[in-house]
């Protein structure tokens, strides 16, 4: 795709800007008007050589630089793809076949390198952060660049851009708080109506898209329950999407005295009872999740963030939920959190106060990972398609939504 006045065809020379370019610059000569017009003017990437010492600087010394800054460029994006997508064996050997093999050593050094270093796997089979991390040391080590401790190559590294890798890989995340502050977002302006509001949460396009299936249950309930209806669309923490939860709904419960809060993929019947009027005010409320934890035999996971969790008898979903003014138990606690996708949850888990929670009956908030899901739909208030891999999903979000939003189903009490 060319949209700018680019005639470069090849990498090399370009005789119209008087530079060398790679095939990347070439891209960006194409399809970047800010680049082309830079070389137009000829303060373009390269042309600082051709400009100021036109003659003790060839084509080939601008060749180099440009391999060299081509190379760097690689190098970074060959780190990054380490850290942020490789986890399985297979993952590893599709990122190998991304190393550099122009200009250094790179390729070979890692060869000699992983023959005595073998391949390392953590406790839940991905390739571990402690091998990557000593990989990395090694090619510091090599280039004679600075050695960081294991501590200082997270904290490093858990940027805005990085933190969806390292949740992956590190086991704990450090306390939000130290690295939101590097993070540049805002809260989604609210203005308030009523004193209710019906939340939803659809940072990104995978959201949104089942967000397009399941908007009209949500307004409809909100309309019913005379509330304010709010989507939040906003994505304040792109990289893991999972902290939008824990960020932006808090900041909406400060402006209503409560908030009744769905995930993106659930359908809410018409038969949906009013949550305003069940839970008192200053009370939380949501679906206890336990007892399918049990029959699903899957509670080996939840250990992980309940040593104790024999003793506990309540686990709250974070997909149906019912939150007071400023919801105190439902935001970003100061401590290490475990990596889980769910890691919301968890986190209200510890810090809901015992005496102002209301626990909801399981069709409020009717599960798919339920081994009785279909049985039980008819009976449901608010169907979750919690679990349900991305084509199931959508799949049955329209069927849903075609059986219970149709004109004969919405005219229902």
């Amino acid at each position: 795709m060319t949209v700018t006045k680019c005639e470069c065809t090849l990498a090399g020379h370009c005789k119209r800007h008087n530079v060398s370019k790679t095939k990347h610059l070439i891209k960006l000569c194409q399809e970047r008007p800010e680049f082309f017009h830079a070389w137009e003017n000829g303060t373009g990437p390269g042309q600082q050589w051709s400009q100021s010492d036109k003659d003790a600087r060839s084509n080939i010394d601008a060749t180099r630089v440009m391999i060299n800054s081509e190379l760097a460029e690689a190098g970074r994006k060959c780190w990054d793809a380490l850290f942020s997508g490789v986890f399985t064996l297979a993952d590893l050997e599709a990122w190998e076949l991304t190393i550099p093999k122009f200009g250094c050593d790179c390729n070979s050094f890692y060869k000699e390198w992983k023959a005595t270093n073998p391949v390392c796997f953590d406790g839940f089979g991905d390739v571990d952060f402690e091998w990557k991390y000593r990989l990395k040391q090694a090619v510091n080590e090599k280039l004679g660049h600075k050695q960081a401790t294991s501590n200082e190559a997270r904290d490093e590294r858990m940027t805005v851009e990085r933190v969806s890798a390292y949740w992956h890989s590190i086991g704990k995340l450090p306390p939000l708080q130290s690295y939101l502050r590097a993070v540049e977002w805002h809260y989604q302006s609210i203005t308030p109506t009523k004193p209710r509001c019906v939340l939803v949460l659809a940072p990104d396009d995978w959201t949104k898209s089942q967000l397009e299936i399941t908007r009209k249950g949500f307004q409809q309930y909100a309309a019913k329950c005379d509330a304010d209806y709010i989507e939040l669309t906003h994505d304040a923490f792109p990289s893991w999407p999972m902290a939008n939860k824990l960020i932006q709904i808090p900041n909406v419960t400060t402006h209503y005295e409560q908030t009744v809060y769905f995930d993106c993929d659930i359908v809410v019947k018409p038969s949906m009872p009013n949550l305003f009027e069940q839970v008192p005010t200053h009370h939380y409320a949501a679906q206890n999740e336990l007892p399918t934890i049990l029959k699903l035999k899957c509670e080996g996971h939840y250990f992980q963030h309940f040593p104790n969790l024999l003793a506990v008898d309540k686990v709250p979903n974070g997909g149906v939920l019912v939150l007071p003014r400023n919801a105190a138990a439902y935001t970003v606690p100061n401590e290490s959190m475990a990596e889980d996708w769910c890691v919301d949850q968890f986190v209200l888990a510890k810090q809901l106060p015992a005496v102002n929670t209301v626990w909801l009956d399981d069709r409020y908030n009717w599960g798919w990972i339920r081994k009785d899901w279909q049985e039980g739909l008819d009976d449901a208030f608010a169907i979750h398609l919690n679990g349900a891999v991305p084509e199931d999903r959508m799949k049955w979000l329209r069927e849903l939504a075609d059986r219970y939003f149709s004109d004969s189903a919405t005219a229902q009490p």
